[in-house]
């Protein structure tokens, strides 16, 4: 039966919920196949296999494959692949034959299977992409070893945003990647030289130092630090004292921990509250800071220690913004218990006393910080 529905309304109906789970699409589309069209532009655009099976993975290729115009829909792509040995030889060959139909691909994203016993970005398949001719402005790596995506680089002169946090140096030569202003890595002393960088994220420096961020003094303004957890060595008041030092000038700053620690240290860690740090950056608009481990906090030239919780998280936020009249926006974060995570974010008004508070549930560094989207 045929829809009476004009394409018009078709198109409002799924603006509408464009940004729901992919189950309600499938819905939509057994109810009415005037749907398909609108559904699939939305379901092709943003395609995420990353947790998924290799049979999820060679279905999805099957269907753009057979269906070319599928793949010139594909915006967004992130896959989760086999380690080197455990890749067979013709699954290779259809990944690799729809990613080359995915002519309009902008963003990458390309992983190992979390069962995999291999961490780093090793595998030696750099040929599953180096003949691909869309031309990328965001590629995350945590796949390929660097040399075997040599002649892929080359090839991307677009790419603005590069990923690689596993890996050593990152050895660019001058007509590689012409336009690349953000990059990635696992340590500051991977960061390619003599690039006009703008945004930096890399881990905490275990020897606290940060001088290979001073050749970007002149154009960066977004730095992000992750570890997977901090300890005494290293702490958060010392790593924002040595970057303060450094970079007065960053516009964005962020601070994440990334994994909570099963066995924590008992007591907790005292974090110094970093308020008066920040009064050194003199352009300072976000502030981002997710802990979770540290559950507790002192206040600055006092003896006075906070255990981290909803009301705490908001004066920690507060103190920040009141120190700091630049920030527009500030996000502090706690893991109090496994899977129990709470954000305080605030956001300064036009008007400088003007500061709106959101509680939330969810750390997603990514979505919070300026890196990838600012």
């Amino acid at each position: 039966m045929v829809s009476p529905l004009p394409a018009e309304i078709c198109a409002s109906i799924f603006a509408e919920v464009e940004g729901l789970d992919p189950s309600t699409l499938f819905a939509l589309c057994r109810t009415c196949r005037l749907f398909l069209h609108q559904a699939q532009r939305i379901l092709f655009r943003n395609v995420d296999l990353e947790g998924c099976s290799m049979r999820a993975t060679k279905s999805w290729c099957l269907a753009v494959t057979r269906h070319p115009h599928l793949a010139q829909r594909v915006h967004a792509l992130s896959l989760q692949l086999p380690e080197t040995m455990k890749l067979q030889p013709a699954d290779g060959t259809k990944i690799q034959r729809a990613l080359t139909l995915c002519v309009n691909l902008k963003e990458l994203k390309i992983t190992f299977e979390k069962s995999s016993k291999d961490s780093g970005a090793n595998s030696v398949n750099g040929w599953l992409i180096t003949e691909c001719p869309f031309r990328l402005t965001k590629f995350h790596n945590l796949y390929f070893e660097h040399r075997f995506t040599s002649r892929f680089l080359t090839a991307q002169s677009e790419i603005q945003v590069l990923s690689v946090p596993r890996g050593g140096p990152l050895h660019l030569s001058d007509e590689q990647l012409p336009n690349l202003v953000a990059v990635r890595v696992g340590d500051v002393q991977n960061l390619p030289a003599g690039r006009p960088l703008q945004r930096v994220e890399a881990s905490f420096s275990y020897y606290q130092d940060y001088t290979p961020l001073l050749q970007y003094s002149g154009t960066l303004t977004t730095l992000n630090l992750v570890r997977e957890w901090v300890d005494d060595q290293i702490t958060i008041l010392s790593t924002m004292t040595a970057i303060a030092n450094l970079l007065p000038a960053l516009v964005h700053f962020g601070i994440a921990e990334v994994e909570k620690r099963r066995s924590p240290p008992r007591p907790s860690p005292v974090n110094k509250r970093p308020d008066k740090i920040l009064q050194k950056f003199h352009r300072l608009e976000t502030f981002v800071l997710l802990l979770r481990n540290g559950a507790r906090y002192r206040v600055p030239d006092s003896a006075q220690v906070h255990h981290i919780d909803e009301q705490s998280l908001k004066h920690l936020a507060s103190a920040i913004m009141k120190a700091c009249p630049t920030l527009r926006r500030t996000v502090v974060g706690h893991e109090d218990e496994p899977g129990e995570e709470i954000t305080c974010t605030l956001r300064r008004g036009l008007d400088k006393d003007d500061i709106q508070c959101e509680m939330g549930t969810e750390f997603d560094f990514d979505a919070m910080s300026m890196f990838w989207n600012p």
